[in-house]
């Protein structure tokens, strides 16, 4: 009890403002800081508690660390090992916002100065995904909204700013994504829904990226064979977000037979949780896609063969005539 009670008096020191009466420890080792307990706010299960209970802004944890050494600087580290069977959060938060003023879980204010040369991150997640857990991620978000939501909302908002008057020099990106794999079902990015691009979407399509560049023939008789198609998209595949309505396309399972190479095979991304109602869904383990933006070409190639075909024909009917 001794040790504890001296834990509590340092606590008591670094904490301005925070007095004895602020400041309990528990015989089961709970470090309480505030004037409400843990348990009302659901946490009585912690062995730390900071509880705030302010009108005005106030801050629960400040950790501030200054370092001017070479190595590695940590200003809170946070280790945990799993060994049993329940769920495992190295950092967990909660946050309940009632009152018309923003409220933000995680507050990062990160500067880099003109003399900074190595890389610097204001969230830097290594995440080591080998065993075999189903949809494990680096970064999961979720958002919920329900019907009386109001106002734009977002999973995730990211946005690039300028200050000054400028960017600056070099190479700026609001969302920069890369896998290191060239396997055909492995994606840097992959949207589940509908996807809405204000701007344009290049392609990387400079002759020095290619190879085995040779002219595409027959190109007329490819887009001849293909047979466009009314359809509404079915609204019980699991894991699946379709588009609602009519649509008008191609089927891919047509298209794979005159051309193979814009036809993919992709895995369905995502799987029933444990004990999720899927009661009239259909389960894939995959379907097929097909890339639009590799027919643009194609139609180039027929629209130029069959020209060819009118101005001979032209030609020929000017020869007749004469």
């Amino acid at each position: 009890m001794k040790l504890k009670l001296i834990f509590a008096f340092g606590l008591s020191v670094l904490l301005c403002g925070v007095g004895w009466g602020q400041v309990k420890v528990e015989d089961t080792g709970v470090v309480t800081i505030g004037t409400a307990t843990g348990t009302e706010y659901g946490l009585g299960d912690a062995k730390l508690d900071l509880v705030s209970n302010q009108n005005d802004k106030g801050i629960g944890l400040n950790v501030n660390h200054v370092y001017t050494s070479n190595g590695n600087g940590i200003g809170q580290h946070i280790r945990m090992y799993n060994l049993g069977s329940g769920d495992t959060y190295g950092l967990r938060i909660n946050l309940d916002d009632d009152h018309n003023s923003e409220a933000t879980g995680v507050d990062i204010n990160l500067k880099e100065n003109g003399t900074a040369t190595e890389p610097i991150y204001g969230i830097h997640n290594k995440a080591y995904l080998e065993g075999s857990g189903n949809q494990s991620a680096g970064i999961k978000v979720l958002a919920r909204c329900n019907t009386s939501s109001v106002g734009s909302k977002y999973g995730l908002h990211v946005f690039l700013k300028k200050t000054g008057g400028g960017f600056g020099t070099g190479s700026r990106y609001a969302i920069y994504a890369k896998v290191n794999s060239t396997d055909t079902d492995h994606f840097a990015g992959f949207f589940d829904g509908n996807v809405c691009i204000n701007g344009s979407l290049n392609h990387g399509s400079d002759r020095r990226l290619k190879q085995n560049i040779r002219s595409l023939d027959n190109a007329l008789s490819m887009v001849l064979s293909l047979a466009p198609k009314r359809y509404d998209f079915r609204d019980n595949i699991f894991g699946v977000s379709l588009p609602m309505g009519e649509q008008v396309g191609l089927i891919a399972q047509e298209v794979e037979v005159i051309l193979p190479e814009i036809v993919k095979e992709v895995r369905v991304a995502s799987s029933p949780e444990e004990g999720e109602d899927t009661s009239g869904m259909e389960l894939l383990d995959s379907y097929k896609t097909i890339n639009y933006q590799s027919l643009v070409p194609v139609l180039v190639g027929a629209i130029k063969e069959q020209q060819q075909i009118i101005q001979d024909l032209e030609a020929r009917i000017q020869a007749l005539e004469q």
